[in-house]
């Protein structure tokens, strides 16, 4: 899931589905670990990985972190956007470091790599 909105779709509504879509991934990926499937676990810490991710690109939030609309006639140009000139600061690329540091150890713990 990317973290952006359809056209009929609130900024509100769109973050609260992409934090429950989060949430729920990150809930599979520790049931998965605890029941040792590292494959199905790095599948969903992933899927919620890539979608946090997300919140920091400027080809899907606009400037106040909003989910921005995907244009459905046009599906690939937001990946035109991400290779453009406006690029996440390296504030941004600090935070998510932390964040998607601290989802890994929830998941995996401070292993560098699951048994």
């Amino acid at each position: 899931m990317h973290s952006m909105r359809s056209g009929s779709q609130s900024p509100a509504d769109a973050t609260a589905k992409r934090d429950k879509y989060i949430a729920s991934e990150m809930g599979a990926a520790k049931e998965a670990a605890g029941q040792r499937d590292w494959s199905s676990a790095l599948d969903h810490l992933g899927n919620a990985m890539h979608t946090t991710m997300d919140e920091t690109s400027p080809a899907h939030v606009d400037k106040n972190g909003d989910p921005k609309v995907w244009n459905l006639r046009h599906p690939f140009q937001h990946h035109a956007a991400e290779s453009g000139s406006v690029q996440p600061t390296v504030s941004d690329y600090a935070k998510m470091d932390r964040t998607l540091g601290a989802m890994y150890r929830s998941i995996i713990g401070n292993r560098s790599c699951p048994e």
